[in-house]
């Protein structure tokens, strides 16, 4: 896949989700684009949305389109094109799925294959394994906005925002496929896995890459290693590696999760392309500046480096998801300072490249040996019976249990699956109990040692690893799921504690640190390494010299929910 194509490198403010749910009118689209650059806001992605009255991809659709595209050319503002009407991508608004042969089948207890149907759906789920379907949604979709807007593509529009794709049955399969009879269950899986990458992604890719566009999206089931075996066939890098602008989204009230690293780890193995968040959607309808701050703090933190604020309504709509982060919000006035700050941090961030001396095997071939899926689960969230094997339960648990050790000790990591291994040479890899693979570097296996354990071995190995001294400076454990349910929404509680991330600037490094506590942070960073230090704090400007003593320790003061970069000189 060519990823020649990127993002420019101007200053770019948080993604505004722009909700068109309502009977839209031209003055009043351009008066809100008007609120969005006085808030700091620069760049939005169309999305229409239930409650539109205007008819989704008719003439008068797109000649309100046209309008705004026109006038976010004149005021030197980007926007992206949602590629459906709510979610999932992938049913033109249920035209693809109205042909019953596009809709997702999948293969019942008796082996017999049979038409995926779920009353709940706002939208029947389209077949993402059908070539047929893919080429039918880009010509119904894409193709019509390029017949009208292709001088403004690769300029004023960067591309197409895919969302939210996934299984809804954990045994899907499709007519376009051989007979499923002929083959085991975990090739089944493998299958679909496969051809869900290369058949919808890839072919969504390669046409934007045609048009000079960008392809940017998330899908379902990023959670944990059980997740994306179930809703994607596979594991998340895999799937993310096919698209230029890698996403995942945030949902939810708490600063928790293992899913940013999941995407920072396939950034890195694509050559670090920019990745972005869908966040704030669960949050409450009364959020404050304070709970946005907190949430999108952790994920910069984390490695994500653009935030897709969710969302800015056309029109109110209390029975959508929440919030309503538009002028209707209470602390709308203060949109401004926050866009400021996390424009800030996304300048910075950008100037930056991380550094990872540990790897952590991802064993996608391991479970899905192991994997024994349930037709009866479906779109499934937050519970459900186990439908894998022990050693697949156990691999799943496994996988929460190390990430979680190593976070506690302030160690970087990233995940690698097994046609990544060559890419991590250089670092130290972990093995989870129960696997094994040919690796000619540094390798680490956990056999009996305790994920605490390995977590300690990691540290002593790399013996100049930056760590954290202060109260509250390690985060807390996250809960270990045993069953295999996307944990979708994160509300359990905060992670905490202060995120530390080193990185390359230029020819020197930079670590950054942002504290995920609701008070200030007073501490000592051992850096690993002597040098002369400089702190920039984007909150305040403030901005100490680069003559602090030659030191590998330095003094730090974070206030609540805030960052420090420290770059070293000498």
């Amino acid at each position: 896949m060519n990823l020649a194509a990127t993002i420019p490198s101007e200053p770019q403010s948080p993604i505004a989700f722009w909700f068109w749910n309502g009977a839209l009118t031209e003055p009043e689209l351009t008066r809100q684009m008007k609120l969005f650059r006085e808030a700091g806001i620069f760049e939005f992605v169309i999305h229409a949305r239930s409650g539109l009255v205007t008819k989704y991809l008719s003439e008068e659709w797109f000649s309100l389109c046209a309008a705004v595209i026109e006038e976010a050319d004149r005021t030197g503002m980007h926007l992206w094109i949602y590629d459906e009407i709510d979610w999932p991508s992938g049913s033109a608004g249920g035209k693809i799925t109205a042909h019953s042969d596009m809709v997702e089948h999948y293969i019942d207890e008796n082996e017999v294959l049979r038409e995926y149907e779920d009353p709940k759906m706002r939208l029947r789920s389209p077949d993402y394994l059908s070539r047929t379907s893919i080429e039918m949604f880009l010509r119904l979709t894409h193709e019509r906005y390029r017949e009208r807007f292709h001088s403004y593509f690769g300029r004023t529009i960067r591309g197409f925002f895919n969302d939210e794709i996934r299984f809804a049955n954990a045994k899907p399969w499709s007519l376009e496929l051989p007979d499923h009879r002929l083959f085991s269950l975990a090739d089944r899986v493998r299958m679909t896995g496969q051809a869900f990458r290369e058949v919808y992604v890839g072919s969504l890719a390669r046409w934007c890459e045609e048009n000079n566009l960008l392809l940017l999206g998330h899908v379902m089931g990023e959670e944990s290693l059980a997740s994306q075996i179930r809703y994607l066939g596979g594991d998340l890098s895999s799937m993310l590696s096919l698209y230029h602008v890698p996403a995942i989204d945030h949902l939810g009230t708490k600063a928790e999760g293992l899913h940013p690293s999941f995407l920072a780890s396939a950034a890195f193995f694509m050559g670090n392309p920019i990745t972005m968040c869908e966040t704030g959607a669960g949050l409450p309808w009364d959020f404050t500046p304070v709970d946005l701050r907190r949430n999108t703090g952790w994920l910069y933190a984390h490695g994500i480096r653009r935030q897709v604020l969710h969302g800015f309504y056309y029109e109110e709509n209390p029975a959508d998801w929440p919030p309503d982060m538009f002028f209707r919000w209470k602390h709308w006035n203060e949109m401004k300072a926050y866009t400021t700050w996390a424009t800030k941090i996304q300048n910075v961030l950008d100037g930056l490249t991380p550094i990872y001396r540990v790897a952590l095997y991802y064993p996608v071939d391991e479970y899905i040996a192991d994997y024994r899926p349930n037709a009866a689960f479906t779109l499934e969230y937050e519970s459900c019976d186990p439908i894998a094997g022990g050693r697949a339960l156990s691999l799943h648990r496994l996988m929460q249990e190390l990430p979680n050790a190593l976070r506690q000790r302030h160690i970087d990591f990233v995940f690698a699956t097994r046609s990544q291994l060559k890419k991590a040479l250089d670092m130290i890899l972990v093995v989870p109990a129960g696997c094994d693979v040919d690796f000619p570097g540094t390798k680490v296996r956990q056999q009996d040692m305790s994920a605490a354990g390995v977590a300690e071995h990691i540290l002593q190995m790399l013996g100049d690893a930056p760590q954290i001294e202060g109260a509250h400076a390690t985060c807390a454990p996250l809960d270990s799921r045993s069953d295999i349910a996307d944990p979708y929404l994160h509300v359990l509680r905060d992670e905490g504690g202060v995120v530390m991330k080193s990185y390359q600037k230029g020819s020197g490094r930079a670590i950054s640190l942002w504290n995920a506590e609701p008070t200030a942070f007073r501490g000592t960073i051992d850096t690993g390494h002597a040098a002369y230090w400089q702190i920039f704090d984007p909150q305040s400007d403030a901005q100490g010299a680069p003559g602090l003593p030659l030191s590998r320790r330095v003094d730090v003061q974070i206030p609540a929910y805030s960052f420090v970069f420290l770059q070293a000189y000498g």
